[in-house]
């Protein structure tokens, strides 16, 4: 038998994550609700206050929590991400 007759060792299977992936995937949509949300409410309220919603010195401090449920939501799209890179086994 010469060295070109043995063959390469197989490689190893990947795992799946189904569990892992399910779970990130959930709470990075039950993530992105609260930027939504704000969204939501950000457009209301241009609409209402005619183009300047800041017009209003009860608006800033809602600004102060818009920021907090978009940086809620930017958490949840890096986990839907994260869920979406995990190694999958190829059919």
């Amino acid at each position: 038998m010469s060295a070109g007759d043995i063959p390469p060792p197989a490689a190893p299977p990947e795992r799946e994550y189904i569990l892992e992936t399910g779970v990130l995937m959930f709470f990075g949509i039950c993530f992105l609700f609260p930027g939504a949300c704000s969204l939501y409410f950000i457009i209301a309220l241009t609409i209402e206050k005619r183009g300047n919603p800041f017009s209003d010195p009860y608006v800033r401090i809602f600004a102060v929590l818009w920021v907090i449920c978009f940086a809620i939501a930017a958490v949840g799209v890096a986990m839907i991400v994260a869920a979406r890179r995990r190694p999958r086994r190829s059919p």
